[in-house]
């Protein structure tokens, strides 16, 4: 999944910006992720 992920539109030259929400309203663009932590995030939410 993770590889998929680095070609969608949010990817660029490979590191995939993740769009997050501080609160409504307010959203913060960043790459500043482990791709450990990705992993384990996704993972999480998979089970």
């Amino acid at each position: 999944m993770l590889e998929n992920m680095k070609v969608d539109k949010k990817s660029r030259d490979g590191v995939l910006y993740l769009i997050l929400l501080n609160d409504i309203g307010e959203a913060v663009i960043t790459s500043d992720y482990t791709e450990q932590a990705l992993t384990e995030t996704i993972n999480h939410f998979l089970e």
